[in-house]
């Protein structure tokens, strides 16, 4: 986020997350995503793949992880008051007969990230013959047309 948005002024946002799924076989994948002006679509998308190449390949600093992992708590406990986040977590427990009270181990969780678990998970998932880019352009107008 820091080199996309703040050194390229490339963009307002830029977000990444993880969505796993049991069925019909179990998998995980990385979407990692950012709007930006269309023209600035192939700088932007070689500055991402640089970052996620240093993700594979450098140790992340243990201030920067901490910084992040704060940021997840404090999503958690804002969610966390909300009935809809909890009627969701129910659901997918009960789903996968997974025990309930794993929905308040997600701060502990966390906290066992460290630098060097996430350079193998990186090293492990973020392989670049495994990625798939997409890139939305947006329709042309008709005043575009006109030009």
């Amino acid at each position: 986020r820091e080199v996309v948005r703040e050194e390229k002024g490339g963009t307002y946002s830029v977000w990444a997350y993880a969505q796993t799924t049991a069925e019909p076989v179990p998998q995980c994948a990385i979407h990692v995503g950012l709007g930006c002006d269309p023209q600035r679509v192939e700088e932007l998308e070689q500055t991402m793949a640089a970052v996620i190449d240093t993700v594979r390949t450098l140790s992340i600093p243990h201030d920067y992880l901490s910084r992040i992992i704060q940021m997840n708590l404090r999503e958690w406990e804002t969610r966390m008051r909300e009935n809809r986040y909890w009627a969701d977590l129910m659901m997918q427990y009960v789903k996968y007969n997974d025990d309930l009270y794993g929905i308040q181990q997600y701060p502990g969780e966390l906290q066992r990230i460290t630098p060097e678990r996430l350079l193998r998970a990186a090293r492990a998932y973020l392989l670049p013959d495994r990625q798939v880019k997409v890139v939305l352009y947006p329709e042309k107008s008709a005043w575009e047309d006109r030009k």
